[in-house]
C-alpha cells in the first residue's frame, strides 16, 4: 500500500520508508500505553507524534505524512477504529504542524503555538465525527460521568469520618467545579492542547539534536515576549466579563467568551510575568535556594500569582527586559 502511494507521489526512498515502517511500529507502543495506561496519557499521547515529526524532519512532507497514515492504520488493527481515529487525528496534525514548523526554522514557541493550533482542531473534528457518527457529545458525556463520580463519593467521604454537613459542602463545591467546566470547556482544550504541544516539542528536540537533525530555534525562557497583540485577548475578555449584563439576552454568551478568554491569555501572560521574574532574580544572582522559595512563593500567594499574570501583561507593552521581539 505505501509502496503504491509514494509511486504515484513521486521517487520512492527505500531508507524512508524502512524508517517511517519501524516509527510507526513505535507509535503503536506509544498508542497501546495511552490505553492501557490512562493516568499516564498526558505524557504518552504527545510522544506518539514524536515519530512522525522525526521522520517529516528528515524525510520531508509526503513521509511524514505516511508515517501518520500507517501508524493509523496500525492502531485501527490492533486497537479498533474509535481509538485509531483519534490517535491519528492527534499523531497528524502534531507531527505534521511540528515537522513543517521546525523545518521553516520557527522558534521553540513558534513551534509549540503551531503544534496547540494542530491538537485543539484534532480534538474539535474527533468531536464532530463522534456526534456526527454516533450521536454522541463528547463534551457532555465527560461532564455527565464527572458529575456521576461527585454522587458516588459519599462512602468514600464517611469512610473518612467526614460528617454530612461537611459531605454535602464538598459535593456543593464539586458541583459547582463541575458547572463551571461546561462553560470553560473550550479554555480547557487550549491549554490541554498546550501541555500536549509543549511536551511533544520538547522530547523531538532532545532526539532531533541526538540524531544531528534540525531542531527548533532555542529562545530561552528568560527572554519569552509573547506578540504585543495577544494583550487584546485578555482586555476582550475582561471587557465582556465587566460589561455582560448590558448586553442583555447575549449577555450569558458574552460572558462565556469573556471567562475563557481570560483562562487562556491569563495562563499565557502568567508564564511571561514568570519568566520576566526568573530573569531578574537572575540579573541580580540570588542563589537557587532563594530563587526557588521567592517562584513558589509568588506561585501559591494569590495577590502575587495575579501580579505575574499583570506583569506579563504590562511586558508586552513596556517591555521591562529591553529585547527584541523574538520571531515566530
Amino acid at each position: 500500500m505505501i509502496d503504491r502511494v509514494c509511486r504515484q507521489a513521486g521517487k520512492i526512498n527505500t531508507r524512508a520508508l524502512v524508517e517511517a515502517g519501524k516509527l510507526s511500529a513505535l507509535t503503536l507502543i506509544l498508542a497501546f500505553l495511552s490505553l492501557v495506561l490512562p493516568v499516564f496519557s498526558f505524557i504518552t499521547i504527545p510522544l506518539c507524534a514524536v515519530p512522525t515529526i522525526i521522520i517529516y524532519v528528515r524525510h520531508g512532507f509526503k513521509y511524514g505524512i505516511l508515517t501518520a497514515i500507517t501508524a493509523g492504520f496500525i492502531i485501527a488493527i490492533f486497537m479498533g477504529p474509535s481509538s485509531a481515529i483519534f490517535m491519528f487525528l492527534i499523531i497528524l496534525m502534531l507531527g505534521v504542524s511540528q515537522g513543517a514548523a521546525i523545518r521553516k526554522d520557527f522558534s521553540v514557541f513558534g513551534v509549540i503555538f503551531v503544534g496547540l493550533l494542530g491538537v485543539a482542531l484534532a480534538m474539535v473534528l474527533m468531536a464532530l465525527l463522534t456526534y456526527y457518527i454516533s450521536g454522541i457529545n463528547v463534551f457532555s458525556e465527560q461532564l455527565k460521568i464527572f458529575k456521576e463520580s461527585i454522587s458516588m463519593q459519599d462512602k468514600l467521604y464517611l469512610k473518612y469520618g467526614l460528617s454530612k454537613e461537611e459531605i454535602a459542602s464538598q459535593k456543593h463545591f464539586l458541583s459547582t467545579i463541575a458547572e463551571s467546566l461546561a462553560q470553560v470547556f473550550p479554555a480547557v482544550i487550549v491549554v490541554l492542547s498546550g501541555w500536549i504541544s509543549a511536551f511533544c516539542c520538547l522530547i523531538s528536540s532532545k532526539v532531533l539534536k541526538r540524531l544531528g537533525l534540525k531542531q527548533p530555534k532555542v529562545i530561552s525562557l528568560k527572554k519569552l515576549q509573547v506578540p504585543w497583540f495577544f494583550s487584546w485577548g485578555y482586555l476582550v475578555g475582561l471587557a465582556a466579563s465587566f460589561f455582560h449584563r448590558s448586553l442583555g439576552a447575549y449577555s450569558e454568551i458574552v460572558l462565556t467568551m469573556g471567562i475563557n478568554l481570560l483562562l487562556v491569555f491569563g495562563m499565557i501572560f502568567l508564564i511571561q510575568g514568570f519568566a520576566i521574574a526568573l530573569y531578574f532574580l537572575d540579573k541580580h544572582k540570588l542563589s537557587f535556594g532563594v530563587k526557588t522559595v521567592i517562584l513558589l512563593l509568588t506561585v501559591f500567594i494569590q495577590i502575587t500569582f495575579q501580579g505575574l499574570t499583570w506583569l506579563g501583561l504590562f511586558d508586552t507593552w513596556f517591555n521591562y527586559r529591553k529585547i527584541p521581539q523574538e520571531g515566530y
